[in-house]
């Protein structure tokens, strides 16, 4: 019974990795890598590669209103509220509350 057991855990399990050439493309499947490569029209020109990839997931943390990217400020706006989030050195969204700015 043991050893039944223990044949099923390892045979599946083996099967679910994948191998590291399969991992290094973040495509989805399906998707060629010219097409993972296409610019969002909604993502203006000039935001972080880091941000645009965020962008479509990501929120205002008070609204939940989408936010857009201001390249001249460098920060991600909500315009339902006027604040604006920072974004740090390493390219991660400042979303707590009360880190947002007040636009004038």
């Amino acid at each position: 019974m043991l050893r039944c057991t223990a044949g099923r855990l390892r045979g599946p399990a083996t099967r679910l990795w994948s191998s590291p050439a399969s991992l290094s493309s973040s495509a989805a499947p399906g998707q060629t890598a010219a097409e993972e490569k296409r610019p969002d029209p909604k993502v203006p020109a000039g935001t972080p590669p880091e941000v645009a990839k965020l962008l479509p997931f990501i929120a205002c943390p008070l609204t939940k209103a989408p936010l857009r990217y201001d390249p001249t400020s460098q920060r991600l706006v909500c315009d339902e509220l006027g604040v604006a989030y920072g974004i740090s050195a390493e390219g991660v969204p400042q979303l707590l509350p009360q880190l947002g700015e007040l636009l004038d």
